[in-house]
C-alpha cells in the first residue's frame, strides 16, 4: 500500500477528471517509477511514495514524461548549485530574505490553484544576492509542491507586486538569470503553471515582461497577465486569497510571513539531506548533447534515455 495522503473525494474525482489519476493504478505507477529509477547509474534521486505521487500526477500520469521530468529536476539541481546547495534556511542572509517576506503562500483559490505572491518591491538591492533571492524562491515553491495536493491536481498561479519597484530590481534580472530561472521553474519541476498575474506595474516594467516572454513556453505565454491595480485581480476571483493589505479575504502579510518562515525553518533536515541527491554525469548513458537542447542554459551533459 502507498504511503501517500489521501485526496477528499473532491480531489480524487479531480484528479481522475484532470490528470488522468486512476487509483487502481497508481501503486503500479510508482513501482514501476522506482524500478526505473533504480536502473538509471546516473541518478541519485528521492524514491518516497509520497514524492514520485506528486511528479506522477504534475505528469498527468504520463510514465515517459514523469521519467523525463524527474531527470531533468535532478540533472537541474546538479547543474545549478547556486540555487540548489547550502539551503540551510538559518544561513544569515537566507534569513534576511524569509525575514523579509519576499515570498508568500495565499493557499488556493475558487479553482483550486494554489496562488503565491512575490512581492518584488522587499528586495534590498544593495544588500540581496539575486542567487540568494532565487534560492530561497525555489525552497518556498519546492515546499508547496511536496505539500500541497492543490498544486498537483490544478496547478499553480504566481501573482508579483511590482508596486514601488526601480530600475535597479529590474537590473538583477538580467537575460542569463531570467532565462535560468524561468527554465528551472517551467521545465524543473513537476507542477502545472495555471498563470502568472503582475500587479501594479510601472511604465518601465516591460522591458522585463518581454524578456520573461522569451523564455516561457508558448501555452504560458498564454496565461500571463499584466495589471495596473489590484481592482482587475478580484474581476479575475482571486478577492478570497489576496491578504488583507490588497483589499482581500485573506491573513495579513505579516501572519503570512511568520508562517511560510517557520515553515521553511521546519525543512532544514530536508533540504540538508537533499544535498546527496542529484546527477552524476560521468556515468549519464547516451551520446552527449548540449544543454541548450535539454535546458536552456550553457554547458553539455549526455543525451537522457527514458527507456
Amino acid at each position: 500500500m502507498l504511503d501517500i495522503r489521501p485526496l477528499t473525494k473532491d480531489l480524487e474525482d479531480a484528479a481522475r477528471e484532470n490528470i488522468n489519476e486512476d487509483p487502481e493504478r497508481r501503486e503500479k505507477d510508482v513501482a514501476y517509477i522506482k524500478d526505473w529509477l533504480s536502473k538509471q547509474p546516473h541518478l541519485r534521486a528521492r524514491t518516497d511514495d509520497q514524492f514520485l505521487i506528486t511528479f506522477l500526477r504534475g505528469c498527468k500520469f504520463s510514465l515517459e514524461r514523469t521519467k523525463e521530468k524527474l531527470d531533468a529536476y535532478y540533472t537541474y539541481r546538479t547543474a545549478m548549485p547556486e540555487f540548489f546547495k547550502n539551503r540551510d534556511p538559518f544561513l544569515p542572509e537566507l534569513q534576511d530574505i524569509f525575514n523579509k517576506g519576499i515570498q508568500l503562500s495565499l493557499g488556493t483559490d475558487a479553482e483550486g490553484h494554489h496562488v503565491w505572491l512575490m512581492m518584488m518591491h522587499l528586495i534590498d538591492t544593495s544588500k540581496h544576492n539575486v542567487d540568494d533571492i532565487l534560492k530561497a524562491v525555489f525552497m518556498v515553491f519546492e515546499i508547496i509542491f511536496l505539500e500541497c495536493d492543490h498544486a498537483a491536481i490544478f496547478g499553480q498561479k504566481v501573482l508579483a507586486d511590482c508596486h514601488n519597484i526601480t530600475l535597479a530590481h529590474m537590473a538583477m534580472w538580467t537575460p542569463t538569470v531570467t532565462q535560468k530561472s524561468v527554465s528551472v521553474w517551467q521545465n524543473g519541476y513537476p507542477c502545472r503553471i495555471a498563470g502568472i498575474e503582475y500587479i501594479n506595474t510601472p511604465g518601465f516594467f516591460g522591458t522585463l515582461i518581454n524578456l520573461v516572454k522569451t523564455v516561457l513556453k508558448e501555452k504560458i505565454r498564454k496565461r500571463l497577465y499584466v495589471h495596473q491595480d489590484v481592482e482587475s485581480l478580484k474581476e479575475r476571483g482571486l478577492l478570497m486569497v489576496l491578504p488583507e493589505e490588497f483589499g482581500g479575504e485573506n491573513q495579513s502579510v505579516e501572519m503570512m510571513r511568520i508562517s511560510i518562515k517557520k515553515k521553511v525553518e521546519s525543512y532544514r533536515d530536508y533540504f540538508l539531506e537533499d544535498e546527496k541527491y542529484g546527477v552524476d554525469e560521468s556515468r549519464r548513458p547516451g551520446k552527449l548533447k548540449s544543454v541548450e537542447d535539454q535546458l536552456g542554459v550553457a554547458g553539455s551533459f549526455r543525451q537522457l534515455r527514458v527507456d
